[in-house]
């Protein structure tokens, strides 16, 4: 009877999410401490397509569900790296930061071997999490900070 390999604890979806807007000290901290070697990885892989800056047009909807317009233009860095094994990982980040970018297309690539998913890339998806709530946290309780509660007086009337 053939093993069965049990699926990550995270999805793709999420983990490349939390780490293209991670911030770059959080990914280099990360790959030290789960990816050893990730320099000599990169170094190993061949870039299908070498980090390169772009800008992407984010669009927005009026109420949430009108016609989308244009908002605003973003900065994002974008690669595609194939590890010897043949692993492919691809990633798209916000800002002009190769480095991000080149540890999130090696963090896709490796989680596609399932027992690193399991052990380091759950972790690694943990840790991104909190870091993203307590960012976010952190911006609530500094917005809270400049609340301004409005109230109206009534007027009585004198008959």
């Amino acid at each position: 009877m053939a093993a069965v390999q049990s699926a990550p604890l995270f999805s793709r979806t999420q983990a490349l999410g939390l780490s293209a807007r991670a911030s770059e000290a959080d990914l280099i901290r990360l790959a030290q401490a789960h990816l050893p070697d990730w320099q000599d990885l990169l170094a190993s892989g061949v870039w299908l397509r070498a980090p390169e800056l772009g800008l992407m047009h984010v669009q927005a909807r009026a109420d949430g569900d009108g016609a989308p317009f244009f908002f605003h233009e973003i900065t994002i860095t974008r690669a595609s790296l194939r590890m010897p094994d043949g692993r492919t990982g691809h990633a798209m980040v916000l800002g002009r930061s190769q480095t991000a970018c080149q540890i999130v297309a090696l963090f896709d690539a490796c989680a596609k071997d399932a027992d690193w998913a399991q052990t380091h890339g759950s972790v690694w998806v943990a840790e991104l999490q909190e870091a993203e709530n307590t960012k976010r946290a952190s911006r609530e309780a500094e917005a809270e900070l400049s609340r301004v509660d409005f109230f109206t007086l009534a007027r009585e009337s004198g008959d």
